[in-house]
């Protein structure tokens, strides 16, 4: 469910706003609204420090892993050595890339000192080094003299020397500053100092943690920062605004009391921007790790769909990965991770949802009989549920699955709207949702409609005529009724077909996965030789083909919630996180 909030305005004395905001601080629930531009000198060094700490961690952070790590208190020195040997390097990688290019462009034309070249044109010679057709070299002047360094394909490498200035239809070469030794000279010796620059900004890997802490550290300073300028301000007083979960309203109300500030609680505006949190049962809360892996949330007056979200994801991936064998690697792939994680990491709800993912599709794999495809253990893996193994049942399946998914999302606004009238047009989109769910079956798969499907549709469309938009009178409604209807009954009809894609993908995978099972059939396991390319080609391909099924999840599972219901649920996904003000860090700042 979406946390109920209240808006709060808080005054303090000007002259106790970094006391008063400390104090907030450790109370930790109001997410605070600026009032004003955060713009200042102090925020952007902050912002720049900040940038830098997390620069030096990510870096720094693989290489930490086994080593032991060292308290730094002076962690501020330490970042400002590491980005001064960034910088060295940045400019050292920026100089070998020039000199490559040189090195590219002059190396066919040999060794030679481009100082004896300006000595010769101190004395009063013309050299100019041009790269040459046969055309172009018998059409030079006569005063010119021509020395071929090197012939590549149909061009010369030509030097041209003459006492007089002179120039060809396309410019002359630009001479390089050092030889071509002296040139890879300088480049080994720069590489050199890389190496030398990479070993000594890795032996700060000691100081990681150190490092993170400052990281968070730097993070509390910039959200106090921010907060103080973001408040309004006159001689006397200041100002913040902000918002709270309802259910700490009194626990705020005892610490302004407390702390003599001026509190003013209400319930928020239609115009008011209010963040989201989301607050569920611990089961449905293992669905967070995916809304933040893709960056969506609810907004504050739409609607938390976590529960069903949770319940047709689970169900999407079964279908989509779809294979008992896949499903058993990715168990055991999740329980070695988890494990690792496990010294380091308190939070486990990704790896719990991960085990129901790959348990429900272990469970659907065994139904069909899908282990590593169907064609590798035919004689010993035979499907617990052989009704759905028929193509047809399993594509009335998946219209199914589509028509109870969109149902849900049309009863939801039907309970919403209630007691409006406006109910009845969901009600109407509710019996075209199963009419349309007999006419794809008809178009699709050539299974005739019952009788009652006609008043079905009649039904549902008058309904969704006279209640898109209800009036007195009810003629008047007849025209955005219309609209609504040729609008969106198309879309209808493609969104439960649309469901279809979980039987097509399925499928699918079953064939690329037998595809390699017979190509590695046909090596067979009778010889040493060809038993072992049998094996590497059931490695790459059912590798590959579990690779796919994870994509087709996070495209197609994803998509069917976040879109197809979504927009039948009117949702917008326009919401953003609940951020209360808070310290992060453990030192004292």
């Amino acid at each position: 469910m979406i946390v109920p909030m209240k808006k709060i305005h808080i005054i303090v004395q000007a002259k106790d706003i970094v006391s008063a905001l400390e104090n907030l601080r450790q109370v930790g629930t109001v997410h605070v609204e600026h009032q004003e531009n955060l713009a200042g000198e102090k925020i952007e060094i902050l912002k720049k420090d900040l940038k830098e700490i997390h620069q030096v961690v990510e870096i720094l952070k693989d290489a930490s892993k086994n080593i032991l790590q060292e308290h730094c208190p002076q962690w501020k020195e330490k970042i400002t050595e590491i980005m001064a040997c960034l910088s060295q390097k940045d400019s050292l990688r920026e100089d070998m890339e020039n000199r490559r290019s040189l090195i590219a462009q002059w190396q066919s034309w040999g060794d030679f000192n481009p100082q004896d070249i300006k000595a010769l044109e101190d004395n009063g010679m013309v050299v100019k080094f041009y790269e040459m057709t046969v055309t172009e070299i018998s059409n030079l002047p006569e005063d010119v003299y021509l020395i071929i360094a090197a012939q590549e394909g149909a061009k010369a490498l030509c030097v041209l020397i003459s006492r007089r200035d002179f120039s060809l239809q396309h410019p002359s070469l630009i001479l390089p500053p050092l030889g071509l030794n002296d040139l890879l000279s300088q480049q080994k010796h720069d590489a050199d100092q890389m190496r030398n620059l990479e070993k000594q900004i890795m032996s700060y890997a000691k100081y990681t943690k150190a490092f993170e802490e400052a990281l968070k550290f730097q993070e509390d300073m910039l959200r106090f920062e921010e907060t103080a300028k973001g408040m309004k301000k006159d001689s006397q007083i200041a100002y913040l605004k902000g918002f709270i979960p309802a259910f700490s309203c009194a626990s705020l109300e005892k610490d302004a009391q407390e702390k003599k500030w001026g509190l003013f609680i209400e319930d928020p505006s239609d115009e008011d921007k209010v963040p989201t949190l989301l607050k569920n049962p611990k089961w449905v809360e293992l669905v967070k790790p995916v809304f933040q892996m893709i960056s969506i949330l609810p907004g504050y007056k739409e609607v938390d769909i976590s529960l069903f979200f949770f319940l047709f994801f689970t169900l999407f991936f079964a279908i989509l990965m779809g294979d008992a064998g896949y499903a058993s690697l990715l168990l055991l792939a999740t329980f070695w991770f988890h494990k690792k994680a496990s010294k380091t990491s308190q939070n486990n709800k990704l790896f719990i949802l991960l085990y129901i993912l790959n348990g429900a599709a272990l469970i659907w794999g065994l139904l069909g009989g899908t282990f590593f495809g169907q064609a590798l253990f035919p004689q010993y893996i035979k499907p617990l549920w052989p009704w759905i193994t028929n193509s047809i049942n399993f594509q009335v399946v998946c219209f199914l699955i589509g028509a109870v998914h969109l149902s849900i999302a049309h009863i939801w606004k039907i309970i919403l709207k209630f007691p409006s009238i406006s109910f009845l047009s969901d009600a109407g989109w509710l019996l075209l949702i199963w009419g349309m769910f007999f006419l794809a079956k008809e178009l699709i798969l050539s299974i005739a409609m019952p009788p009652f499907v006609k008043m079905i549709f009649i039904v549902g469309a008058l309904l969704v005529i006279f209640f898109t938009s209800p009036r007195k009178n009810p003629l008047k409604a007849i025209g955005p009724g219309l609209g609504g209807l040729a609008l969106n009954i198309v879309n209808t009809f493609t969104d439960v077909v649309s469901y279809i894609r979980l039987f097509a993908i399925g499928l699918a995978s079953v064939a690329v996965a037998d595809a390699f099972n017979e190509m590695a059939l046909q090596f067979g396991f009778d010889a040493f030789f060809s038993g072992m390319i049998a094996v590497v080609i059931l490695v790459i391909g059912h590798f590959f083909n579990i690779i796919l099924g994870v994509l087709s999840v996070a495209v197609h599972g994803l998509r069917l919630n976040v879109l197809e219901f979504s927009n039948h649920l009117s949702l917008e996904w326009s919401g953003f996180a609940y951020q209360p003000f808070r310290k992060i860090s453990k030192h004292d700042t």
